[in-house]
């Protein structure tokens, strides 16, 4: 952790998910200097409902990443490109921790366990 560390060097904030279910790395990781932001669940899946009338629900393709980016970096501050290839099943409880400068997400988001 300290060479990751040692890599974002001069970096105005460092975040990192943390396995909810694993104190001890909860501990390391406060001891460095992380604070705990919010909750998060890692998920993966397809929806069981079908969307709302009105609501059209196409299939993503690689041409929608540029404005998925640009959605991710209005809510979150960053992109979250790696999240857009997950899905939606419940796999496991997550923290999301960070140290340094950390924005609110500013509207609607789906939180996940990748950045």
């Amino acid at each position: 952790m300290r060479a990751a560390l040692e890599r974002a060097r001069g970096a105005v904030g460092v975040r990192l998910v943390q396995e909810a279910y694993n104190i001890g790395s909860m501990g390391l990781y406060a001891s460095l200097g992380f604070e705990v932001k919010e909750p998060l669940v890692r998920v993966s899946g397809r929806p069981r409902k079908a969307p709302a009338e009105g609501v059209e629900i196409r299939p993503w393709t690689a041409a929608d990443l540029g404005e998925c980016e640009r959605l991710c970096r209005r809510v979150h501050g960053i992109t979250r490109t790696d999240d857009l290839r997950d899905g939606f099943r419940i796999e496991k409880p997550l923290t999301l921790m960070a140290m340094g400068e950390y924005h609110e997400p500013r509207g609607c988001y789906f939180p996940s366990g990748t950045y």
